[in-house]
């Protein structure tokens, strides 16, 4: 009896807030309040994220609390007691001294004794023998100002590894990160898949058989491809076990829902033809992989994937599994791979620019030289 009494109590304190006028602005503002929250418990679920991040997340939560538009000032102070009293369970040494040596932040916003009981800690680190001695704190000084002081003036100066640095964002891992995941994911050229390989580390050699559909500028990630490709065996000079090789159509591009939605999606599945036979070393294998990308937030995007593989030949099972883990592991190897082919770009167009400028430059001093040897000519 006690217990129905309890329930029905329950129910009768629900229905009387969920009938209160007041309900649905006070929904509202819950919900305001959770949002922050909830962006950065789904991103600290990363392991990708910095641990210097944490301590600026803090010190952000107080100020997008005060910018919820209609919270009393009390609400506020017990907010941000609230905040301050998980900080204090959270929050471990390792999280100052990387935000103290992170140079986008080198301790910005900490208050001042608590940034110095940090660099204190920092100054008294041991040694490998758990020690530390005079001498090696006053070298950890001079190496921590000097840091400071080009950390400040790079940060002031910007420049490209600053860029890419700070790119990671305040919200996220990536700015961008489902196209970037699907610049990482196309590669209709050779060229392309070589330098795929060089990060994702899962092919031996490779070869296009047949460009169906390539990317174009509308659609730069759309693509279906014909490809070979011989899987990367350890094993290959031990005999132990014979290398793979795939035959395969690889469909990519971005899906549009109609609720503004955008699913990336990239299919591998093994296909056959008549002129290509494996080689008498090598065994065809089967594999059929299916990976799904969305934007769950401004830089967060969920991945599904599934894959099945057939080795072929006497092969113990987990040689297999392994094949076809590493193919859905590859996916997080993707975001990397797209930003070192940017930079590469970049880095390609700063030295086409510079080459021009030294050409030009060439010319301004021959056509000088000839002005002066034999007077005035018309410029070519």
């Amino acid at each position: 009896v006690t217990g129905k009494r309890k329930q029905h109590l329950k129910r009768e304190a629900i229905k009387s807030l969920v009938n209160d006028k007041d309900f649905i602005t006070k929904l509202d503002k819950a919900i305001a309040i959770l949002q922050p929250i909830d962006e950065y418990i789904t991103k600290f679920q990363s392991d990708s994220v910095p641990l210097s991040e944490v301590y600026q997340a803090f010190l952000q939560l107080p100020a997008k609390f005060k910018a919820i538009p209609g919270l009393k000032k009390k609400e506020i102070e017990y907010l941000t007691t609230r905040t301050k009293h998980r900080f204090t369970l959270i929050y471990g040494p390792a999280h100052g001294i990387a935000n103290l040596l992170d140079p986008r932040y080198i301790s910005d916003g900490m208050p001042t004794d608590f940034r110095r009981g940090v660099e204190d800690l920092l100054f008294g680190f041991p040694d490998a023998d758990g020690t530390c001695t005079q001498d090696r704190s006053i070298q950890i000084i001079r190496e921590y100002t000097q840091f400071r002081v080009e950390a400040v003036a790079q940060r002031e100066r910007g420049g490209l590894r600053f860029d890419i640095l700070g790119a990671r964002g305040d919200d996220g891992v990536v700015q961008n990160c489902l196209d970037d995941l699907m610049f990482g994911v196309v590669n209709p050229t050779l060229d392309a898949m070589r330098v795929r390989a060089s990060y994702v580390h899962d092919v031996d050699a490779a070869a296009i058989l047949c460009p169906i559909v390539e990317p174009s500028k509308e659609e730069p990630f759309r693509s279906l491809i014909i490809k070979w490709l011989k899987l990367d065996n350890p094993f290959e000079s031990t005999n132990l076990i014979k290398t793979r090789d795939l035959v395969y159509i690889e469909p990519t591009g971005i899906l549009h829902f109609a609720n503004g939605d955008r699913v990336g999606y990239h299919l591998k599945h093994s296909i056959e033809f008549p002129q290509t036979k494996p080689q008498l070393i090598v065994i065809r294998a089967k594999l059929s992989y299916c990976g799904f990308y969305r934007q769950i937030h401004a830089n967060f995007i969920d991945v599904f994937g599934t894959s099945t593989m057939v080795p072929g030949g006497n092969v113990r099972r987990f040689i297999s599994v392994r094949a076809a883990t590493e193919t859905l592991l590859s996916t997080s190897n993707l975001v990397f791979c797209a930003q070192m082919k940017k930079m590469s770009w970049i880095l390609q167009q700063q030295r086409s620019v510079g080459f021009q400028r030294e050409r030009k430059k060439l010319r301004d001093v021959q056509q000088d030289y000839y002005v002066r040897i034999h007077g005035n000519i018309r410029e070519k």
